[in-house]
């Protein structure tokens, strides 16, 4: 049970770090910068640490692009259970190591 709590706290605090260092990328550059960038047209869509971050591109003259940056609760709680699962198997491996 230790181990698990402090593999979950580990997830918690490591995505909610990734999640404030993309949050000031975004106020500085418009960009995310720990992310996966999917890009398809006129789009770019930027997944990372609960943040999303879309990009419209304007395809013809007169017209603006836009973009938005939103909260993705589904995307955080998959970054803090992966983070969770290596650290709990990180820790399950140094035990069995050191007996």
């Amino acid at each position: 049970m230790k181990k698990l709590l402090i593999s979950l706290t580990a997830g918690l605090v490591v995505s909610l770090l990734g999640m404030l260092i993309n949050y000031r990328s975004y106020l500085k550059r418009g960009y995310l910068k720990l992310c996966i960038t999917n890009h398809g047209g006129e789009i770019t869509i930027q997944d990372g640490f609960g943040l999303r971050c879309v990009h419209i591109y304007a395809m013809e003259m007169g017209q603006s692009g836009s973009q938005s940056l939103r909260f993705a609760p589904v995307n955080l709680l998959i970054h803090i259970l992966v983070i969770a699962v290596i650290v709990y198997l990180i820790i399950t491996i140094f035990e069995k190591v050191r007996h």
